[in-house]
């Protein structure tokens, strides 16, 4: 007798179990579906460093391309990629600075800071303000170092 009660309450929790991955595997797919609706309206295109040097030479006789470094004055002063103008985002202001007269919306920007946190963040705020070409290098000047691309002093 007491083997029924146990072996009931075994298939409940079994039915439960299937009920929870069944509603997890639902929620997940929407989730993902979600995303990629996202993904085909962002602005934002993540690369490589690879990716983002190959961007610098295919634009190296246009001023189409601002290449924008967002770490703080001293990080770009200590080195940073040839051509690169500071906006540093955790000064505060870097939504007012992206708002200014001398940056044009219509160009496309690749940002970047040490590691990619900090351009991440950049790169969602300009995307807030209209920007709508917006490269950010996934891993930063540490991964551009990495790869063997130059950078310079000043």
């Amino acid at each position: 007798m007491k083997t029924r009660p146990a072996l009931s309450m075994i298939l409940v929790l079994v039915l439960i179990g299937v009920v929870v991955a069944l509603a997890g595997c639902t929620a997940l797919q929407g989730t993902t579906s979600q995303d990629a609706n996202s993904s085909q309206n962002s602005t934002i295109r993540d690369i490589t460093p690879q990716e983002a040097s190959a961007l610098i030479q295919q634009n190296s006789n246009s001023d189409q391309l601002v290449i924008l470094d967002v770490r703080t004055q001293a990080e770009f002063q200590a080195e940073h990629i040839s051509g690169a103008i500071n906006r540093d985002v955790t000064a505060g202001v870097f939504r007012d600075q992206m708002k200014s007269k001398g940056m044009d919306m219509s160009k496309t920007y690749l940002v970047y800071c040490q590691s990619g946190t900090r351009s991440t963040t950049a790169a969602k705020i300009m995307q807030d303000l209209g920007y709508t070409q917006i490269y950010n290098m996934k891993g930063g000047i540490g991964k551009w170092k990495d790869a063997g691309y130059p950078t310079v002093v000043g």
